[in-house]
């Protein structure tokens, strides 16, 4: 018997036994006039007061559990609704346990026995995972209530997705926003929102995913690297300075030319005899002088 036909038998049988009590109590008036006669009619009045008010409080239980197992649309569970913020969620729940990056711009936050997923930081679908105390309702269905009820309650599914070992298929409802994954014929998860399909991804998927979330690759110094794998480093010999080079390969000798290096000036100084640093910055030779400030740029030559 349905909740729906307790609840009408009920009322039925509580409105009987209150009509029932005025007619017997108008009847007992004009029969019953002695002492007796009234405390009959006080005793009968409040046993069946007394029954009436049981079976009103029953009625409103019944009541309670056909409102609480209506099927209908669902955009909140465990206390997260859809497109909340990510801010709001951490606000509200704490920070997550493990944060895994998805493709197509999405997360999932991980928490103990719920995961969030976000896409662009709005919250787009909520799994809430099965344990021992989860009582939670959805559509009338709890943890643990086999593949039969569900059907029975909800109907035939619009969308079925498998996971890849086969061994877990996710029943969904878009009309009324979830989806209950279902293994070894009983349901183990329970799943709020409008991406389903994403439920269970590729093995592409999956590759791509374990990408986003690897970590950075360790750089390795050059120095602990194995031999093979070292960087060549050749070495340039630094060649001694050779007047006579220099002048077959530039034709203008003047060290106070314009323009010029502090290294280029001392060189061609130094074809006109050798040189030495008479002063701060100032080098002196048979060839003339010259001399430079703090940053090498040149003050006087001759």
């Amino acid at each position: 018997m349905t909740p729906q036909i307790g609840l009408v038998i009920i009322l039925i049988i509580s409105t009987a036994i209150v009509f029932g009590n005025y007619k017997l109590i108008k009847l007992w008036s004009k029969v019953l006039k002695s002492s007796f006669g009234s405390f009959l009619k006080v005793s009968v009045v409040g046993i069946s007061s007394l029954f009436v008010l049981g079976l009103l409080i029953t009625a409103g239980i019944l009541i309670n559990g056909i409102w609480e197992n209506r099927v209908r649309k669902y955009d909140e569970f465990d206390g997260i609704k859809l497109g909340w913020t990510r801010d709001e969620v951490i606000f509200r729940k704490g920070n997550p346990t493990e944060t895994e990056k998805r493709v197509g711009n999405t997360q999932i936050d991980k928490y103990s026995g719920l995961s969030v997923e976000y896409l662009d930081d709005k919250v787009l679908g909520i799994t809430k995972f099965c344990d021992a105390y989860d009582y939670n309702k959805i559509n009338g269905l709890v943890c643990n209530d086999n593949l039969d009820k569900l059907l029975k309650i909800l109907g035939e599914p619009k969308d079925v997705a498998v996971s890849n070992d086969k061994t877990s298929r996710l029943y969904c409802y878009p009309k009324y926003n979830v989806c209950y994954e279902v293994r070894l014929g009983s349901i183990i998860s329970r799943y709020i929102g409008e991406a389903a399909s994403r439920y269970y991804l590729t093995p592409e998927e999956i590759k791509e995913m374990e990408a986003l979330n690897a970590p950075p690759k360790k750089l390795v110094p050059p120095e602990d690297l194995p031999d093979n794998l070292k960087p060549k480093i050749v070495k340039k010999e630094k060649k001694p300075f050779n007047p006579d080079e220099y002048l077959n390969q530039n034709e203008n000798t003047d060290h106070c030319a314009p323009n010029l290096s502090k290294a280029e000036r001392l060189k061609r100084l130094a074809l006109k005899g050798n040189i030495r640093e008479t002063g701060a910055n100032t080098y002196s030779g048979s060839g003339g002088y010259v001399s430079f400030n703090y940053s090498d740029s040149l003050i006087s030559c001759n």
